[in-house]
Formats: C-alpha cells, sequence, structure tokens
C-alpha cells in the first residue's frame, strides 16, 4: 500500500506543469523576446506567434532548474540547443 501511495505521488508531481521556465537564446530585435527572461506558469500565449515564426524559440524555452545544464549546451556544438540557438540566430538576420 505504501508503494502504491508513492507511485501516486510521483505520477501528481509529473503531472504538474513547470513553474518557471527562462529562455536561453539570443535577444530577439525590438524587444520581442530577451535573454534569460524567466516565465511563471508556462510559456505565455503572446510568444505563440513568434514561436510558430520560428519553432526552435520552444527549445530554447526551459525550466529553471536545468538552466545551468541548458547553457553550457547551448555553448556546445553539435548538441540539439546549439543548433536551435544558431538556427535563431540566422531567422533574425534574415527578417531583421
Amino acid at each position: 500500500m505504501a508503494t502504491e501511495k508513492k507511485r501516486a505521488s510521483s505520477r501528481r508531481e509529473e503531472a504538474k506543469p513547470v513553474d518557471r521556465l527562462i529562455y536561453v537564446g539570443p535577444p530577439l530585435p525590438g524587444g520581442k523576446l530577451n535573454s534569460f527572461s524567466i516565465f511563471k506558469g508556462g510559456v505565455p500565449k503572446y510568444l505563440d506567434a513568434l514561436i510558430k515564426e520560428q519553432p526552435d524559440l520552444s527549445t530554447l524555452i526551459v525550466p529553471v532548474g536545468e538552466f545551468a545544464r541548458a547553457r553550457e549546451e547551448v555553448n556546445t556544438l553539435g548538441t540539439a540547443l546549439h543548433a536551435a540557438y544558431q538556427n535563431v540566430l540566422k531567422g533574425d538576420q534574415q527578417n531583421g
């Protein structure tokens, strides 16, 4: 019975939305999105249009608890976060 309670508790924890997220990508022109912006309660709706234009933005929004790892990956050639960062930079240069 104790095992069942632990499983139920861990399932609830997994189901909780991430409380705080941080954007680890480059700043976007016009102040649309700044590096290291923190969002509470998920990704805000006002970013939907930007993410639709540049899907890699969503890859660069990570839980605050993963910030150090994400920053390291952004700076490590060959990682998904590095590729996403570079794609966002290229997209800004093409749009800006």
